[in-house]
């Protein structure tokens, strides 16, 4: 649904900004602007190897990042570990966040979890705005 869609996001992009996976300068706004292009489709391998070629796991020693190390490091596991203490509490605190609220989710003393992440303001847009290819319905 558009709303897990949204938290899925936003919990990705807490954990990003908080492990040091994002470059800086960062603009949040131009990113979510991008973003709605590709949020909703699914980017699988293939097309990860289509836009960056093939994977190179020994970049990181070249000063470089693969696709996957960054993944590794926003999610804090590999592919089959564990996720860490941080994401389970990013990911509670945005459920919490929209269970049975989505339209005051972005004002009051809740719009503080977007804080780090460009703000409420570009979020609200940003889920306004998202639509996924389907029959869903928005409101």
């Amino acid at each position: 649904t558009k709303l897990t869609v949204a938290q899925d996001f936003l919990i990705f992009c807490k954990l990003a900004h908080e492990r040091g996976a994002l470059p800086t300068p960062w603009d949040w706004k131009c990113f979510l602007e991008k973003a709605l292009e590709l949020v909703p489709y699914a980017f699988e391998k293939s097309d990860a190897q289509d836009k960056y070629g093939s994977e190179n796991v020994f970049a990181a020693m070249t000063g470089g990042r693969s696709l996957r190390f960054t993944g590794e490091v926003v999610y804090g596991s590999g592919c089959c570990g564990e996720q860490g203490d941080d994401h389970s509490r990013i990911e509670k605190e945005v459920i919490r966040l929209f269970k049975g609220r989505e339209a005051d989710a972005f004002q009051g003393a809740a719009a503080g979890v977007f804080a780090d992440v460009g703000g409420a303001a570009l979020w609200k847009t940003f889920y306004t705005r998202l639509r996924l290819p389907g029959p869903f319905p928005y409101p």
